[in-house]
């Protein structure tokens, strides 16, 4: 008997749109980082600086990671999550005259479209969620690794979106949402990913790779169990190295 995959809540249906919404804004520039090349002063994380085509990439692939969504859904999503948002910080009046890495928040030197910026805790959050679409597909190509039948169809549409939320993942670890007190959304990223930014990097778009091929029409049910567990030894030990597991929130 093929396994019904449960229904899920509303808002979580609509992740993937949300994640379109806040994630590709982010990935506009948070991403995009000051325009030079890499040089002296360079700043780990900045991706638009050493990977501006895969920016470009990212934020195309994010607009269609779900068709099916609405635009009510979208909104309905991401006005619950702004309105979390605003009530967390709320209760902390912050400054704005410096990032967490020292740089200037808004002054002469300020270029637009740097969220890291201007929106470290927005980025913070869109990266969370991000994470979160991707744990959603997770489920099912990890029961599907356990022997539960699941539409082969179905794993390979998963492995897809996957796929293109994992291309635009590390393009959301601008330096200036490093962990810092000066954060109001909590953070369990570790600065090891902003001391060999390159090793993480490589690592998120290996495992973007490992699910783009799981996603392809011919791949076989074999074939496909294989590459899920690669995708979930990927993911783990992506986590073991740059996130804190203590029950916590996302990265």
């Amino acid at each position: 008997m093929v396994a019904k995959m449960p229904e899920l809540p509303s808002w979580k249906r609509t992740v993937g749109w949300f994640i379109g919404s806040v994630a590709a804004t982010a990935i506009a520039a948070a991403l995009a980082g000051a325009p030079t090349a890499r040089g002296q002063n360079h700043d780990p994380g900045l991706t638009g600086v050493d990977h501006t085509d895969d920016v470009v990439m990212a934020r195309q692939m994010l607009a269609g990671v779900d068709e099916n969504m609405t635009e009510i859904d979208l909104y309905r999503v991401a006005a619950e999550a702004r309105a979390d948002r605003n009530s967390r910080r709320s209760s902390q009046s912050r400054k704005k005259t410096s990032g967490p890495d020292g740089s200037a928040a808004r002054g002469e030197d300020h270029v637009p479209g740097l969220t890291g910026v201007d929106h470290a805790d927005d980025v913070v959050m869109a990266r969370q969620m991000l994470m979160d679409g991707i744990d959603e597909n997770m489920m099912a190509i990890d029961l599907y690794g356990t022997g539960t039948n699941v539409p082969l169809a179905d794993l390979r549409a998963r492995a897809d979106r996957i796929s293109a939320l994992l291309t635009a993942f590390p393009h959301l670890f601008p330096p200036q949402t490093k962990p810092s007190d000066k954060l109001t959304i909590p953070t369990t990223a570790t600065p090891a990913i902003w001391e060999n930014f390159d090793a993480f990097y490589g690592s998120a778009q290996s495992a973007a790779m490992t699910a783009f091929e799981a996603s392809k029409a011919d791949t076989t049910a074999t074939k496909f169990k294989e590459l899920g567990a690669q995708l979930r030894a990927d993911c783990d030990g992506c986590h073991a190295k740059y996130m804190h597991v203590e029950g916590g929130p996302k990265p």
